[in-house]
């Protein structure tokens, strides 16, 4: 066989060096492909190579089946059949499908090491298969007799013996020690690996001259006897060694039982001269056969009571490791509960502070805004007030000044020429009280001018009025004066007169005067 030849191909489970959010290892599929001098392992079939183990140096001891530091939990992505190969370069952890796939993984790779190590392959398969044998015949057949001492004690010496010759057989394979299977539903059957299928060495040499001459390496049943022999002495041995001083202690009267018949036999038979002595003999070979096929029997029988019994146990202590394992899932998925229902509370706290942030803003933003229009409001009502109050003045300053234009128009009608004569010292006086009236504010200076305004025209309009009526009154004394003389005459001479155009007069109101103070005599200083 070349190095190159590949003994075993397929899909397993390898652990990384990582691991995932919740805790888990990192297991990933890979394409293992083993031959005599490697392990190459692939992304897929006919993918990139990922890495390599190699084999040289390593023998059987490096392999650890179901690995105590590496057991499945609930969480893993992995299966419960693993294997570890802790190989000089570094130790590789992988897990197979079924456990038929990780037999026949852990059967190639053994192989594979004796290949390396140049070890014959057939008489290393032959020897777990005698010893395996060996020890199967120990506890399902009874012992034979030795001159009628053999007893429990001897069947137990023999079942250990054959146990540890059994152990011995694979000492560096450490095979299902630290096995735990999940317990299933109702009406399903258990896994265990413990199978007691037998294989004669005849059938194994078989298998491995069928395999091309390729032999060397352990099989499935070979496995399988040696865990069940392995683990039935590992839990059984405390309870051999008290049992079986308990045994001897019991096992005493009935070996002495046999020989004081005897003495007492042949006593009587000297005695008496009844019977032979070879008769009595044969008669308590006889008896001592009975005594120790029925002790055989029994031994059998609390053999297999006690392999029943650590069955029990083992699937009890399988059973509290699961529902530990159940608890530990349990307070773990509590935990994320709880750690979900905080962060989501925080959340929604987070979100009802931005809320009020929200609407503390728009509060303070429509606050703003009212104050505002609190304050235009204020200062328009102001100045409406401002405004009514100077329009108000106004009305009582145009109240007077007309009250002064009624009596203006009662001195008129005493002088008109002395009206005329102050025409132009009241024009003047009235530019300077209108423009002394101006007030400095615009607003206040608008209005002002308005009234203004509309008291020259209302003077204007007055003037015109009072001059009419003074023409008016001119003409009519001038015609009762001068009579009428003809009444064509009259008529070309009122016409004439009427067509006269009369001289205009302004009419303004007059300012009253002021008195003057009048001046204080100078005051002289008498001297002496």
């Amino acid at each position: 066989m070349t190095d190159s030849e590949i003994l075993r191909t397929g899909v397993l489970f390898k652990k990384g060096s990582g691991s995932g959010p919740f805790g888990r290892k990192n297991w990933k599929p890979r394409y293992f492909v083993l031959t005599t001098s490697r392990l190459q392992y692939f992304t897929f079939e006919d993918g990139e190579l990922k890495g390599e183990l190699s084999l040289q140096g390593c023998d059987e001891g490096v392999l650890e089946v179901m690995p105590a530091d590496s057991m499945k939990t609930g969480s893993s992505a992995s299966t419960i059949w693993r294997v570890a190969i802790n190989a000089p370069e570094r130790r590789l952890l992988v897990a197979a499908g079924t456990e038929m796939e990780m037999n026949d993984w852990v059967d190639k790779l053994v192989l594979a090491f004796r290949l390396n190590a140049g070890q014959p392959v057939l008489q290393r398969a032959s020897m777990p298969a005698s010893s395996s044998s060996s020890s199967s015949s120990c506890l399902l057949t009874s012992m034979p007799h030795n001159n009628g001492t053999t007893g429990p004690a001897t069947l137990y010496g023999n079942l250990t013996t054959s146990n540890s010759s059994a152990m011995n057989c694979n000492p560096s394979i450490r095979d299902f020690q630290n096995f735990s299977v999940p317990r299933r539903g109702m009406g399903q059957r258990h896994s265990t690996g413990m199978d007691t299928r037998s294989m004669t060495g005849q059938d194994e040499s078989e298998y491995y001259s069928g395999r091309g001459g390729g032999g060397g390496r352990l099989s499935m049943a070979e496995s399988r006897r040696n865990t069940t022999t392995t683990t039935t002495t590992m839990r059984m041995k405390k309870q051999e060694q008290e049992q079986e001083q308990k045994g001897q202690r019991d096992e005493l009267p009935v070996q002495l039982l046999p020989q004081d018949e005897d003495e007492e036999k042949e006593e009587d038979g000297a005695e008496k001269g009844q019977a032979p002595l070879w008769s009595i003999r044969k008669t308590a070979d006889s008896d001592s056969d009975s005594v120790s096929d029925s002790d055989g029997s029994a031994a059998a029988q609390d053999a297999a009571m006690r392999r029943q019994l650590a069955l029990q146990q083992e699937e009890a202590v399988h059973a509290a490791a699961e529902d530990v394992q159940c608890q530990e899932e349990r307070e773990r998925v509590a935990g994320l509960d709880q750690h979900l229902i905080q962060s989501k509370r925080l959340e929604e706290e987070a979100m009802r502070e931005q809320e009020l942030e929200l609407q503390q803003r728009e509060e303070d933003v429509l606050e703003q805004q009212r104050r505002r229009k609190r304050e235009k409001h204020a200062q328009r009502r102001a100045e409406h007030e401002k405004t009514v109050k100077l329009k108000l003045q106004l009305e009582q300053e145009q109240e007077q000044k007309d009250s002064g234009v009624d009596e203006s128009d009662a001195h008129e009608q005493d002088g008109i020429g002395l009206v005329m004569a102050g025409a132009d010292s009241s024009d003047q006086c009235g530019e300077e009280a209108g423009a002394g009236a101006v007030p400095r504010s615009s607003l206040v200076g608008d209005v002002k001018r308005q009234m203004i305004h509309k008291q020259q025209a209302e003077h204007q309009r007055r003037r015109e009025a009072a001059l009419k009526h003074a023409a008016l009154e001119q003409q009519r004394l001038k015609m009762e004066q001068m009579g009428v003389v003809d009444g064509s005459e009259g008529e070309v001479v009122a016409a004439r007169e009427v067509e006269a155009a009369p001289r205009e007069i302004e009419v303004v109101r007059r300012v009253p005067v002021k008195k003057q103070a009048p001046v204080a005599a100078p005051t002289e200083s008498f001297e002496f």
